[in-house]
């Protein structure tokens, strides 16, 4: 009895530990189940991981690609010459309301003064009449002034390209208000740089001259003297500096970028010969009997022809011998010309600021020099300094 009970309970003890190996086996194949589903999991969001790492690498390798092709496209003659035409396009409206105040303010003293002159009948005395037309042309040449100071001043840019963006007839009554107000404040605040910048366009013309025409007739110095002084006018205008110092720092920022400058502003230029070309031609193949009759039978030589639209005469035979067509046609001739004439100014200095903008953001200054290795003793006199033709 005593062997049965004893092989009983071996059968149990046997039983329950194939049933603890069981639910060893089973908790051991659940983990491994689990494992793998979880080993799975983490692989699959590892993939996704990675794919939106190397998503956010592509894209950042392609942002900056094509920051540097724009980087690149800047540093290219055509990148800058649709830079500029750009830009011109996108600050006509602002352009066009300085101009427009600032003709206003030329008007008002031109015609209130004849006016004033006329009711009193000073006009009549010969020297009051000369002192007045002289006191107008100056006056309009500082109203122009002004103008050439907002353009190139970049102060009030992202306002009027904000309201240059609004959309119905009575946003833009309103923007065009606000516009004018805007401009009579810009062109008030930009008579303080008048003295300066007429004594940068003196100095600049002066050194110009001197060393192209003066002193030795090469205009390859002049063309250099242009060329490293043509953001003088942006630097007085943004930087409040002198204009020695403008034309220092112009020297300074256009170092290297004087034949991008040079090409630039023939592929400009060559922009604006093909629009005066298109605009001419078309007026010729729409009225064909124009041209003869503005040039007339007596211009015989380009000077003479020439002549006659400086002095007005080809206009003058237009309106008496003309036909209304021929007429309208001039009148719109000169609409177009004034209009190309505007739009070429305002490239001109659009083309410079931008040149200013971007030698500005890219400039490095040099190194500061060392005094203790600057010798007073050895610099060389004004004699030898004159002689430039000669190396050190």
């Amino acid at each position: 009895d005593d062997d049965a009970s004893d092989d009983d309970d071996d059968d149990a003890r046997d039983a329950v530990a194939a049933r603890d190996d069981e639910d060893d086996d089973d908790e051991d194949a659940a983990t491994t189940m689990d494992g793998g589903t979880v080993t799975r999991a983490d692989e699959g969001e590892g993939d996704d991981a990675g794919r939106r790492r190397d998503a956010r690498t592509s894209f950042g390798r392609a942002t900056t690609t094509r920051a540097t092709r724009e980087e690149d496209a800047l540093a290219t003659a055509i990148g800058a010459t649709a830079a500029t035409l750009a830009r011109t396009r996108a600050r006509t409206g602002r352009a066009l309301t300085l101009a427009l105040v600032a003709g206003a303010w030329a008007q008002s003293v031109n015609l209130g003064g004849t006016f004033a002159l006329a009711l009193f009948r000073a006009h009549e005395v010969p020297i009051v009449a000369a002192a007045f037309a002289l006191g107008v042309a100056a006056w309009k040449f500082a109203c122009a002034q002004y103008a050439r100071t907002c353009v190139l001043r970049r102060e009030g840019e992202k306002e009027g390209e904000a309201r240059s963006d609004r959309r119905g007839a009575l946003a833009a009554v309103n923007s065009m208000g606000w516009s004018v107000r805007a401009a009579h404040g810009e062109l008030k605040d930009a008579r303080g740089v008048l003295a300066s910048l007429c004594v940068l366009d003196l100095r600049r013309l002066a050194s110009v001259a001197w060393n192209s025409l003066i002193t030795v007739p090469i205009p390859y110095l002049g063309l250099i003297k242009l060329l490293d002084f043509a953001v003088a006018g942006p630097v007085l205008v943004n930087e409040g500096k002198t204009p020695r110092e403008a034309m220092a720092r112009s020297r300074e920022l256009m170092y290297g970028y004087r034949v991008l400058l040079m090409k630039t502003t023939f592929l400009c230029s060559t922009v604006c010969a093909a629009l005066v070309c298109g605009t001419v031609g078309a007026f010729v193949a729409c009225v064909p009997s124009l041209p003869n009759l503005m040039l007339g039978a007596e211009a015989t030589t380009v000077g003479e022809a020439a002549a006659g639209f400086i002095n007005g005469a080809a206009f003058d035979r237009v309106w008496v011998l003309g036909t209304p067509l021929e007429r309208a046609a001039t009148f719109a001739l000169l609409v177009c010309g004034l209009v190309l004439s505007f739009l070429f100014t305002l490239g001109f200095r659009e083309l410079l600021s931008l040149f200013y903008e971007e030698t500005t953001t890219r400039y490095s200054p040099p190194p500061p020099l060392d005094a203790s290795a600057i010798d007073a003793t050895n610099k060389p006199s004004l004699w030898r300094r004159a002689q430039f033709w000669r190396k050190e």
